[in-house]
């Protein structure tokens, strides 16, 4: 999958996942990750299972694919804030290129959310705080 920073997929599943990513952040945060990527995939696009599993959490990305695939109509999102050099690595494993975004600076009281979904993977940038 080649990164496109225009993709409509991976924007909207940030828009529909807002909430998780601002909890994600905040946990991140709390561990002590001064400047925390969010990863955010979709675990039934190859591309996100591999990320997951790449970073160690294969194990727990398999479990919840397995619980969510008896509800129907949903799709199992993982979310968790990652140092960057961690973002990085696995994601210049999986998409080439999209980690390189990750190396310009980000403005001032924002971070940044590495979205992988079946329409494309982007990276975007979000205000520290409610983003909605």
């Amino acid at each position: 999958m080649k990164f496109d920073p225009t993709a409509q997929g991976a924007e909207s599943l940030v828009l529909r996942n807002l909430e998780r990513v601002e909890v994600a952040y905040l946990r991140a945060v709390r561990d002590g990750s001064a400047n925390p990527v969010i990863l955010l995939l979709d675990l039934l696009h190859p591309c996100g299972r591999a990320i997951a599993e790449d970073a160690g959490r294969g194990p727990e990305a398999a479990a919840f694919v397995a619980e969510v695939a008896t509800r129907e109509g949903v799709t199992p999102i993982l979310a968790w804030g990652v140092p960057r050099s961690q973002a990085r690595v696995s994601l210049r494993r999986a998409i080439p290129g999209m980690a390189d975004v990750l190396d310009q600076a980000c403005s001032a009281g924002n971070y940044r959310v590495a979205a992988v979904a079946a329409g494309g993977s982007a990276v975007c940038e979000l205000r520290i705080g409610p983003a909605w």
